[in-house]
């Protein structure tokens, strides 16, 4: 399934915008991230124990934009990689999402 999020200009450098996934049961929730110019989504669900990132809308990054952070834990993650490199969740990773580029849309790609 192709969900369209944005539009490439409308997401700035080290901002998020955040999307919903259909499921059958229960829907989930994506964010895509513009890491200098490059675009990065994963799920919202912490491997810790699965709880969103964000207690604002949209607010993933610590202060200095340096990392991805989980607001509920403190658990860091690499905005390229989303692998976890401080808190509870060390040595894991955020669940990627694939996107493409069509007419300078993002769109998310989801099973």
């Amino acid at each position: 399934m192709d969900i369209t999020i944005c539009n490439k200009a409308d997401l700035q450098n080290n901002q998020s915008v955040k999307f919903t996934i259909p499921c059958e049961k229960f829907d989930r929730e994506g964010f895509v991230i513009n890491r200098n110019g490059e675009y990065f989504a994963y799920y919202n669900e912490c491997p810790h124990i699965g709880i969103a990132l964000d207690w604002d809308d949209n607010d993933f990054f610590l202060q200095d934009f340096s990392k991805l952070v989980c607001k509920n834990h403190g658990a860091e993650f690499v905005p390229e990689s989303g692998s976890c490199t401080t808190g509870p969740c060390q040595g894991t990773a955020l669940k990627t999402i694939e996107l493409k580029f069509q007419n300078d849309q993002i769109i998310a790609q989801v099973a």
